[in-house]
């Protein structure tokens, strides 16, 4: 299940700090001082058998910088409380891995209006700006994230999508630059419904999937049918933050941050170009600032408080919540596997294989795919969140069978993307193709619940 935590008042004091001290000067951004507080945001727990509590956040220091941990092992500034007493460490696990283990989809959303296209310092135009930011973000994009771009130009056209999410960032690259090529007509925006139509391309998902939409705007808005309320409901039914950089002389900005505030994301506001450029360094930056935590509870029964603290080169901060942990208590020899959703391209079905509970001395995956297509595994870079980088890999095998190994088992309870799949030829409008774990080569009662099948269907 998936719980939004409630967030102290430093938020909301940290917020207006921000606003107060964001100001435009000579074109750059004035910075409020500095202080220790850390603050989380965006806090999500998530519970699920056996025994898993896992909590997605993002941290921010005073200035609403993200906070970024880039020395020692990530879980060394945390400690988790229940009931107000440490846990063991020594008999249970936990553990912390950063935004690019996540399982995440993001939709860059760019604003091609008049107003945009006018916007304009020297031979740089505020679209000029955007379409090379979305570029650098395609860059850098983690072989376990996906990416849609959308775009919206005239008041009389509904956005449209530029690119479906996909993790490819060539498909990404060649459909941006394909779009940008043609000659366009400039008019004027409908801003809320491009946001909506936004959340609605995520569709239904793994309740585990960071959601997050990247949306630059001037704000100015002509005849939208929806309103700012419809779209703050639907990214918080669909579990969606988003993040919004107010460009030039913003309408409705007010609006804007509200709509930011209210969805777990960031609003940053960029009066002249180069503060524009300066925004798009942080949201960049701030990418990095979100963590997953993880740990085994040893609680059987029972609703109770758990606290994580944090401390970290001087910051400190903490979050609270009250979990009814009873609820996933569970035999922790069996483990959860689910698979990150499918893309297509160029006639190859990718995903991801992720772990959501590894149970105690798992050195092993063997498994087949029921399908006469090609069928290739490939491993993911630890610093891309890989848990089995550097395992072996054998296979197909005279039944089909692939199998991965290590003389170094996973550590117990750990979670996050094991490998990569990829299936060709594959041309269908919708495709299942049937899964099977060999859980036979375990022992002392270990064991994997996992999908039965690859299922895939083309966007619409």
């Amino acid at each position: 299940m998936k719980l939004k935590l409630i967030i102290s008042l430093a938020l909301i004091s940290a917020l207006l700090g921000f606003f107060v001290g964001c100001t435009e000067d000579s074109g750059t951004v004035t910075e409020p001082p500095l202080s220790s507080t850390v603050t989380f945001k965006d806090v999500q727990a998530f519970l699920q058998k056996p025994s898993q509590v896992q909590f997605t956040f993002r941290m921010s220091d005073s200035r609403n910088h993200a906070v970024v941990i880039d020395q020692g092992p990530l879980t060394a500034p945390f400690r988790i409380f229940e009931d107000g007493v440490e846990i063991d460490y020594s008999e249970t696990s936990y553990f912390v891995h950063p935004a690019a283990s996540l399982e995440m989809d993001m939709v860059v959303l760019l604003d091609f209006t008049n107003s945009m296209a006018s916007w304009k310092e020297g031979d740089e135009t505020g679209i000029d700006l955007e379409v090379n930011w979305a570029r650098e973000l395609i860059d850098s994009l983690a072989p376990t994230h996906r990416m849609a771009i959308m775009e919206y130009h005239d008041r009389n056209i509904d956005a449209g999508i530029v690119a479906p999410f996909s993790a490819d960032k060539v498909a990404l690259t060649a459909a941006l630059d394909a779009f940008v090529a043609q000659p366009l007509d400039h008019g004027s925006s409908r801003v809320w419904d491009a946001l909506y139509s936004a959340v609605d391309i995520f569709g239904g998902g793994s309740a585990n999937k960071e959601r997050a939409i990247f949306f630059i705007t001037d704000g100015k808005e002509t005849s939208s049918d929806k309103s700012p309320s419809d779209v703050m409901a639907y990214a918080k039914q669909g579990q969606a933050s988003i993040f919004i950089i107010g460009a030039g002389s913003v309408s409705n900005g007010t609006t804007l941050a509200e709509i930011s505030g209210q969805t777990g994301g960031e609003y940053y506001p960029a009066g002249s170009i180069d503060s524009f450029r300066q925004r798009l360094q942080q949201i960049t930056r701030d990418l990095g600032g979100q963590y997953k935590l993880s740990y085994t509870t040893l609680k059987r029964v029972g609703t109770h408080d758990v606290r994580v603290q944090f401390e970290y080169e001087g910051l400190t901060g903490q979050f609270d919540t009250s979990l009814d942990l009873g609820s996933i208590y569970g035999d922790d020899r069996v483990g959860v596997i689910t698979f990150d959703a499918s893309t297509v391209t160029a006639s190859h079905l990718r995903m991801v294989v992720r772990a959501q509970h590894v149970p105690r001395s798992v050195d092993r995956f063997r498994f087949r795919l029921d399908t006469p297509k090609t069928c290739n595994v490939s491993l993911i870079a630890a610093a891309d969140g890989g848990l089995c980088d550097g395992w072996s890999i054998n296979g197909p095998d005279a039944l089909g069978y692939f199998e991965l190994s290590s003389t170094t088992p996973l550590e117990f309870g750990d979670f996050g993307p094991l490998f990569n799949i990829d299936i060709s030829p594959v041309t269908e409008i919708t495709l299942s193709i049937p899964f099977e774990l060999d859980t036979t080569i375990y022992s002392e009662g270990k064991t994997f619940t996992y999908p039965e099948s690859i299922n895939y269907a083309a966007p619409d």
